[in-house]
């Protein structure tokens, strides 16, 4: 018998493994940096290479992005996508007032604060009276300032709300309440004669709406006066309300 020798050679092809690859973090509040989504991947540690509508850079500002994922590995392949969404942050918001209380027709001054750890909201603040709007005034370097001598006398609850803007969203503060007060004038004496060279004297109550002192002092005014008299006003314990 005769054998002859023969050799023959082939390809040997080995396929990547197929790994498991999931995306997370893809809904997350605007902080000013980038906004990463996390990979983890079956095996752990493998390198992935994550596109944002086409780009390797995380996005920072608010909006939705498309996110591709692709595992870079010898041995193991595998990809998945998602939608990152970067929504508007919450800053904290305050109000207050140097005069809760003050005497009607005079000025009461709000400032609203809004504030952040990421950037300097803008926009727009309402000041609200209950329901009823009282202004509308643009944030400057985070402060909404407003004035106003036409609140009425009475307990007001005074409260400002922030519109939002690009980055953060709209928020409320709580109530801040406000006291407008008025006053009464009462005397005693009635009608009194007075012969020349004489005087007459009254006492005169000033009687503030709420409590027993007025927020500001108070100004009297004697006008009917025979010509060249005098009326003088003195007030003995110094104090508005009694």
């Amino acid at each position: 018998l005769d054998y002859n020798t023969a050799s023959a050679s082939v390809s040997l092809v080995v396929s990547k493994a197929q790994a498991q690859l999931t995306l997370e973090n893809l809904q997350q509040s605007y902080t000013g940096n980038p906004a990463a989504v996390t990979a983890v991947t079956v095996p752990a540690g493998l390198a992935v290479s994550i596109a944002y509508n086409g780009s390797f850079s995380p996005p920072t500002s608010v909006g939705s992005y498309s996110v591709s994922a692709t595992v870079n590995d010898a041995n193991y392949a595998g990809s998945s996508s998602g939608i990152l969404t970067i929504g508007t942050a919450t800053p904290s918001v305050g109000i207050s007032t140097t005069t809760p209380r003050m005497l009607v027709s005079n000025p009461v001054i709000l400032v609203a604060t809004v504030a952040a750890s990421t950037a300097t909201p803008t926009g727009q603040v309402r000041f609200m009276d209950g329901a009823a709007l009282l202004a509308q005034v643009a944030l400057t370097g985070g402060e909404a300032v407003f004035s106003t001598s036409a609140l009425t006398v009475g307990v007001h609850s005074i409260q400002a709300i922030y519109e939002g803007d690009a980055y953060f969203g709209s928020i409320s503060t709580s109530a801040l309440a406000v006291t407008i007060v008025d006053f009464q004038l009462s005397s005693s004496g009635g009608s009194q004669t007075v012969l020349a060279g004489g005087t007459a004297s009254y006492a005169v109550n000033i009687n503030p709406t709420s409590g027993n002192t007025l927020p500001l002092p108070a100004k009297l005014v004697v006008t009917g006066l025979p010509p060249g008299e005098i009326a003088t006003v003195r007030s003995e314990e110094r104090r508005v309300g009694k």
